[in-house]
């Protein structure tokens, strides 16, 4: 009795069509995970140092401009709730003594300019520089938020009829390193950022 066709499994052979199909998407699919890796590892690499020394050079302004609640500038109240006032700069009474690298000025509980910001080196960092508060007692706190910025400059602002005004204060903070990422060489990234800010209770002119 003759087999029955319509039982039997056929098999077929794979035609060149689908062989190249099946490369086509292979390839295809080996170069897409290509490229996020390369994606990944530039943002590891190189984009992420370069966020990194925005967040830091930006974390410097902030602290200067606004400071932070500090218990040695006096409090005010508002209502029944009490708050400390803030040790940015921006609420300075007097006009500040400036150097390149460092401001010295008072709040409204001082008598003179004694609080300061300043860059210095970190202890047992590695020679890395951070921002520094130094309050009215005489105690210097690092900004741990600025840890790795690399430069820092103070100035009084001069208008176009070179008139110094006091209450006026040029501030630059950079953050520069070098980075190897996907290229053979290592290269620099550089990051300054820079911001006017005018003390509110300071005199306006310089003597």
């Amino acid at each position: 009795m003759s087999p029955n066709i319509s039982d039997m499994k056929l098999r077929r052979a794979v035609t060149l069509a689908e062989v190249i199909t099946a490369s086509a998407i292979a390839l295809y699919t080996i170069g897409a995970a290509w490229a996020v890796y390369i994606m990944v590892w530039r943002w590891y690499y190189e984009a992420a140092p370069r966020v990194e020394a925005q967040r830091m050079a930006r974390a410097a302004i902030a602290q200067i401009v606004d400071g932070y609640p500090d218990s040695t500038t006096g409090t005010y109240t508002i209502g029944s709730t009490t708050y400390k006032r803030r040790n940015g700069i921006a609420w300075a009474t007097e006009d500040p003594t400036v150097t390149s690298d460092q401001i010295d000025y008072q709040l409204e509980p001082d008598s003179s300019n004694i609080r300061s910001y300043y860059m210095a080196t970190v202890p047992d960092s590695g020679g890395l520089k951070a921002l520094y508060y130094k309050d009215s007692n005489g105690t210097s706190h690092e900004i741990r938020a600025t840890r790795g910025i690399t430069a820092l400059t103070f100035e009084k602002f001069e208008d176009k009829d070179e008139t110094v005004h006091n209450n006026i204060i040029t501030v630059t903070a950079t953050a520069e390193k070098e980075v190897r990422g996907t290229r053979s060489q290592p290269y620099n990234i550089k990051i300054v950022y820079s911001d006017v800010i005018y003390l509110r209770n300071t005199r306006k002119d310089a003597p």
